[in-house]
């Protein structure tokens, strides 16, 4: 039997993407979120100056880790700042913004940090010393 489950190609989730197999059975993406990063002294509400992202996250918080986590494996130089003092993003729900157009007061500020993590792989030695 074969799955109808695949990457959705708009929020990139994984999901039954098939005909319905029963009421509810419906993939339906989370809501779109813009998400920007001003530098240091630039007016973060003009958002002509940056590279605005999608982002597709069913919260603004996990919007902002997103795009985080985006910019950090797209450009290792970016790891650092989050793992010493964080970042600030900005984060605007799409369909509050139309033709250049949205009310500041729609923008939600999050400080973005991240720590170093361990992961432990262990294999059975054949010959230990």
């Amino acid at each position: 039997m074969a799955s109808n489950y695949d990457w959705c190609k708009t929020c990139g989730k994984f999901a039954h993407l098939g005909e319905p197999r029963w009421p509810g059975d419906v993939h339906i993406c989370p809501p779109r979120w813009m998400v920007w990063r001003p530098e240091e002294g630039e007016d973060p509400l003009n958002l002509e100056d940056y590279s605005v992202v999608d982002v597709y996250a069913d919260s603004a918080e996990e919007a902002a880790e997103k795009f985080a986590s985006d910019e950090c494996s797209y450009d290792p130089d970016y790891v650092d700042g989050y793992l010493s003092e964080g970042r600030t993003v900005y984060v605007l729900k799409a369909f509050n913004y139309t033709e250049g157009e949205f009310d500041p007061a729609d923008v939600e500020k999050f400080h973005v940090s991240a720590e170093h993590s361990l992961e432990w792989y262990v294999n059975k030695a054949k010959d230990y010393k």
